[in-house]
């Protein structure tokens, strides 16, 4: 069942934002942009190691390849 958890980000606290989650809106960390950009997409292995920048280490960027996301030095 859907549960929703907060309205507007005034209903957050430290700092999370009210955001939807395909079901529901819920109070979640605010995704992090890392300065630089991914370029065309790559071919590498299907998964998703990664949901925004704020999931790769150091300057790295969260990209996506022909068939999911995954972090590498942006361009």
């Amino acid at each position: 069942t859907c549960q929703q958890a907060c309205e507007c980000d005034d209903d957050c606290k430290r700092g999370k934002k009210c955001c939807f989650n395909g079901c529901a809106k819920e109070c979640m960390p605010p995704k992090i942009v890392k300065p630089g950009f991914c370029g065309y997409p790559t071919f590498s292995p299907c998964g998703v190691t990664c949901l925004d920048d704020g999931y790769c280490s150091g300057d790295d960027k969260c990209c996506p390849s022909f068939c999911g996301h995954f972090c590498r030095v942006p361009m």
